[in-house]
Parts: C-alpha cells; structure tokens; sequence
C-alpha cells in the first residue's frame, strides 16, 4: 500500500505562489524540477479527484438511505391505513398528533402526456420555420488557459511479479 501525502496545492488560495515555493524546495533537495513539479500537480489534482468521488459515493449513500426511509414512511401509512380499515377504525386521536386519518386512496386511471414523434432538433426547425420559434445568440464566459494531467501508462517492463 502506498501512502500518498496531500499537497500544498490542495488548499492553497494561491496557486503561483505555492509552485514557486515548491520549485524552490525541489532546487534546495537537488531534485529533478520537472519531475516534482509534475508529479506535486498530478497528487493535489489526484487526491481532490478522490475527494469528488467519495462525496459522490457519499451522495449516493445519502440518496439511497433517503428512498428507504421514504418506503419505510409509505409502507408504514398505507399499512397503517389497512390495518385501521380492517379494525374498522377511519381516525385516531392523539396527543403528540392531533390525530391520525384515513384518507382514501384512489384507483389507477390514464392522463394525457405529451411525446414528441420526432426528434428534438426536427421538431426545433419545423418550429422556427413556422415562426413560432427563433435561435437566439447566447453569451459564453471566456475560459481560462488550463493543464492537462495525463496519468502514466505503466509500461509492461515496469510491472513486477510478486
């Protein structure tokens, strides 16, 4: 198991600053700037990656939790319902709950939804060339010059059987 440190560049409100800093701690350990300066980008943008990927397995945690929680909730006011019905109670009165009714539910039927027969970017033209709708010329926000991090392939000579 490899250890892997967290790097100044991950909470770093200054970001030149800080490769300036680590530029300078490379030259004073006699150490190959190139290869540090990479391989200090590539952790802090690494170990931030794996930061988004555990909130979003955290976010599905959460989401899932959620929908059994809300099934418990369904389960326990339909079941309730049922067993009230059954006992020939329609209300309860209570003292945390003011009181608990029954409500009725309601059979299944149909409703009108609406479905394109063709594909969005038809039926945007057919729109368009019915004046019924125009393409608008929208502004975007600039973007700034940016890296790349290209992860290393690991060549099979580097691999080791253990």
């Amino acid at each position: 198991m490899e250890v892997i440190k967290a790097t100044s560049l991950e909470t770093s409100p200054n970001i030149k600053e800080t490769l300036q800093w680590k530029i300078a701690k490379l030259t004073e350990d006699d150490k190959n700037i190139s290869n540090g300066l990479a391989d200090y980008i590539y952790l802090a943008d690494y170990n931030l990656q794996m930061q988004i990927d555990q909130l979003k397995q955290l976010k599905e945690d959460i989401k899932e939790r959620e929908s059994s929680i809300k099934h418990q909730i369904d389960a326990i006011k339909s079941e309730g319902a049922k067993f009230l019905l059954e006992n020939g109670i329609d209300k309860l009165e209570g003292v945390l709950a003011s009181s608990v009714t029954v409500t009725k539910g309601k059979p299944a039927g149909s409703k009108k939804v609406f479905k394109l027969l063709v594909d969005k970017s038809e039926s945007e033209m057919y729109l368009v060339d019915a004046g019924l709708a125009v393409y608008e010329s929208v502004d975007t926000p600039a973007k700034n010059d940016t890296i790349r991090i290209n992860k290393r392939k690991i060549a099979l000579s580097e691999v080791i059987d253990g």
